[in-house]
């Protein structure tokens, strides 16, 4: 859907994902990254900014934690 640009439907099939993978693997889970990235384009595609940034803020926090990120350096 989202390569069609049908972000009306892939918005609502990213939500259904990103909670199954909450509930298989916890809300803190680095599974949940691409998941998340994907409906951040969703929301970018759609101009709807600041869930863009907020889901985008989560990801990047799945990925700090998942990598060690301190001061933008890989630790």
């Amino acid at each position: 859907y989202y390569k069609k640009a049908h972000y009306k439907d892939a918005g609502p099939l990213y939500k259904r994902v990103l909670d199954l993978k909450e509930k298989a693997h916890g809300q803190d889970s680095p599974e949940l990254i691409t998941t998340l990235n994907g409906l951040a384009a969703v929301y970018e595609a759609m101009e709807k900014w600041d869930d863009a940034n907020r889901v985008m803020e989560r990801s990047r926090s799945l990925q700090a934690n998942r990598y060690k990120i301190i001061d933008g350096k890989y630790k």
